[in-house]
């Protein structure tokens, strides 16, 4: 179990290990719990989440299942009751994680199927080839991860080493522009003299 006493350090936590459930409190320091749940569902992680909090209105109820809580626990409350929520939460992710295929990578609003060989931006096929497939699975499982060209080369090219020297970047734009067309909330950008990241499209002010 690991403790996080800011928003910034829970996010942080959350983006560096794996866990099977977050409660999340909504009065933090730094931020309240609000952004953080919906900061960290838009960084694509679907780890369960409970918040807690002394606010007990209908609209903060919803605000927080809106911003991508599982649950939502009034202060004060009895531990066996969060207990018992914790239990529950823990079973629905289970039952989901038996009825979800393990080779489905999803970032943002972008979903990549590996074993259909389909990339969907909000339920709309991307229409790749299989080239460009090949390079944004590789990207997509390294999610805000730098990926050096070689790696591209290896798994999507199978280390074929008389490619011409600007093969991978002729993929990336036909990617770049393939996703633009869905108004995909991811991007891939360019790491200059290393390779290829994937991260979610800043939020506009």
């Amino acid at each position: 179990m690991r403790e996080a006493a800011t928003g910034a350090e829970g996010l942080a936590c959350a983006q560096a290990e794996e866990f099977d459930l977050i409660v999340l409190d909504v009065g933090l320091p730094d931020q309240n719990g609000f952004s953080v749940c919906r900061e960290f569902r838009q960084r694509g992680n679907h780890t369960p989440v409970i918040m807690l909090t002394a606010r007990t209105g209908v609209h903060d109820r919803v605000k927080g299942l809106d911003a991508g809580a599982d649950d939502y626990l009034a202060k004060p409350f009895a531990r066996p009751e969060l207990e018992a929520r914790i239990r529950a939460a823990l079973r629905r992710t289970q039952t989901q994680a038996d009825d979800q295929p393990s080779d489905v990578v999803m970032v943002g609003s972008l979903m990549v199927d590996e074993v259909r060989r389909v990339a969907e931006v909000a339920g709309h096929d991307a229409k790749l080839t299989q080239r460009e497939f090949d390079v944004l699975l590789c990207l997509a499982r390294r999610f805000d991860a730098t990926v050096p060209r070689y790696v591209l080369l290896d798994e999507a090219w199978d280390g074929d080493t008389s490619l011409r020297s600007n093969v991978v970047d002729v993929i990336i734009s036909r990617l770049r522009s393939k996703l633009d067309e869905l108004a995909a909330d991811v991007v891939v950008s360019t790491v200059r003299g290393i390779g290829f990241r994937l991260t979610l499209a800043p939020s506009e002010p």
